[in-house]
């Protein structure tokens, strides 16, 4: 076995449906269960079987589910605790979560889905620590850390999660933040409701309001029924706003009235409504550089920025990296007892990863793809060239101007691009890591044919 899960519930029907859903990963994880109804019984199984997970109900004839967890918790074990209600016993759980006793809440009916991609990544996670010599890395909402930087990162995402204030993710590009987005979402007293997730890059003028707001029928070309906004769609949960820089300055102005006066009114349409929604917003470009430029309004930077948070760059947290392409391989099916050499390891630790963890991603599946699964470990005559150069350095200045900022590129500097790649713009997008209407809207505010 290479797992022990303990659940604990005073209704065994809820024991047996557990016990089913938990079935496909107990067999393809090798895991063992155990259950109980009593709360005396359920703390000498957990000293005995030291599991690494606790499912546990949050109301009981005896206790509740957050004093049993404590009680737990004092035996000094390193379980996870995921606390189960169909109770709003918002009070005592969230007091748990910010005293650490439990560290997911699962509410009935639960999300078989979530539940299991849940469990999985818990084992996943506890079968790669083995496999790197009991790893302090901590999985949290799939984010993968054993670096002091970031597990603050993690207790900062988890004291903001029941903030009704805006709420600003700063970080360069695939370093996470739609993951920590996510993770403040299911963390939250809001995540039984939705989790709205929009990149503003990817929209015209009209079709980002449109999107946000909803339309009417009949409203521009192409409105050919009413429909519903994001804004409605998140309506008790969670919006983020990706790329938010990228607004039009038009679009801001509407955002920031609907967000001091918690109406707005679809496209075309007269009446208003009022929303609650918890609203995150992210960018690559930081929004104080969007405002020295004027491409982003500095009253809606206030209203944004009330709760910032920043995501630390893969560079600046090399011990992550190993603990990350290891889960990542091992979310790829790679056998467990694969290996990795030591200047594998020492080669990926130097490497700059200007892509962040989505590069790492891409470099897992690549390993993957490629490596023989006969053999014990893994070589570094396998990683991709760009990698294995040991001059780097123009390489990296090269990737380091692909993440410019547009909105800091002025006339000139976007016409010698164009002009660099023969006028085409698909590959001008790609030079510069944005969509090509991004590039087209920043040539638009520029005059650039």
């Amino acid at each position: 076995m290479t797992g022990k899960i303990l659940l604990i519930d005073d209704d065994p029907a809820i024991l047996r449906a557990l016990k089913r859903l938990l079935r496909p990963s107990v067999e393809k994880l090798k895991l063992e269960v155990f259950s109980t109804s009593d709360a005396q019984d359920a703390l000498q199984l957990a000293q005995q079987e030291k599991p690494e997970l606790i499912i546990c109900d949050q109301r009981m004839p005896e206790v509740l589910g957050t004093e049993l967890l404590r009680d737990i918790s004092a035996l000094g074990l390193s379980a996870q605790h995921y606390i189960v209600s169909g109770y709003a016993d918002f009070d005592q759980i969230t007091e748990a979560f910010n005293q650490g006793i439990i560290h997911q809440f699962i509410a009935k009916p639960w999300d078989e889905h979530q539940l299991l991609h849940s469990v999985d990544q818990l084992f996943n996670i506890q079968n790669v620590s083995k496999k790197i010599g009991n790893s302090p890395a901590v999985l949290f909402h799939g984010m993968l850390s054993e670096e002091p930087k970031m597990l603050e990162v993690f207790q900062q995402l988890t004291r903001l999660s029941n903030a009704n204030a805006p709420i600003n993710l700063s970080g360069e590009t695939g370093t996470g933040k739609e993951l920590a987005a996510r993770a403040i979402h299911f963390e939250s007293h809001r995540r039984d409701k939705s989790f709205v997730a929009v990149n503003c890059a990817n929209f015209t003028d009209q079709m980002m309001e449109a999107e946000l707001f909803g339309h009417r029928k009949g409203a521009f070309t192409g409105a050919v029924e009413d429909r519903t906004g994001l804004l409605q769609e998140a309506d008790g949960g969670t919006l983020f706003l990706d790329e938010v820089t990228t607004l039009p300055l038009a679009l801001q102005a509407k955002l920031l009235r609907v967000l001091q006066e918690r109406r707005f009114r679809p496209v075309g349409g007269n009446q208003e409504y009022s929303f609650d929604v918890q609203l995150i917003s992210a960018s690559s470009q930081s929004i104080q550089d969007a405002v020295a430029t004027g491409a982003f309004r500095p009253d809606l930077q206030y209203r944004l920025e009330v709760l910032p948070v920043h995501i630390p760059p893969l560079r600046q947290r090399p011990n992550d990296v190993i603990p990350l392409l290891r889960f990542f391989l091992n979310q790829l099916m790679l056998p467990e007892e694969m290996g990795l050499t030591e200047r594998l390891k020492s080669q990926l630790k130097e490497y700059s990863w200007p892509g962040n963890v989505r590069q790492l991603y891409n470099v897992a599946q690549y390993l993957a793809a490629m490596c023989d699964r006969r053999q014990d470990e893994i070589d570094i005559d396998l990683l991709p060239q760009h990698i294995l150069c040991i001059d780097c350095s123009e390489r990296q200045e090269e990737s380091a101007d692909r993440l410019k900022p547009l909105q800091q590129l002025d006339v000139t500097e976007l016409q010698q691009l164009l002009d660099k790649h023969q006028g085409n713009r698909t590959a001008t997008a790609e030079s510069l890591g944005i969509s090509r209407m991004t590039l087209w809207r920043r040539m638009k505010e520029l005059a650039v044919d």
